[in-house]
């Protein structure tokens, strides 16, 4: 994912389905990766830094874990769909 930031440099862009099935395991739930994936990229841009000095494998490893609710459509949500306070203290411990 940083790969592809660093490449569009701000500006609006997507991943193909595929990107993730090629990094993950057979029959790895590949709408759960997008889903958490999507999430950290929305961290990247609220909380710019957040993973500074963490080692990448234990971020993806504790999102990969980290209690998150489904999304519904239609449904505006103040926040992300997870506890965004306890999310940043796990990561420091990292």
């Amino acid at each position: 994912m940083r790969e592809v930031a660093e490449r569009v440099q701000g500006q609006h862009s997507s991943v193909d389905v595929r990107y993730y099935q090629r990094l993950c395991s057979p029959g790895a739930n590949i709408q759960a990766v997008w889903f958490r994936a999507s999430m950290l990229g929305m961290l990247d841009m609220a909380v710019p830094g957040w993973t500074e000095n963490r080692d990448s494998d234990k971020v993806i490893a504790l999102a990969a874990r980290f209690p998150m609710k489904k999304m519904e459509a239609g449904i505006t949500c103040d926040g992300p769909p997870f506890d965004l306070p306890e999310f940043l203290k796990q990561i420091a411990a990292v």
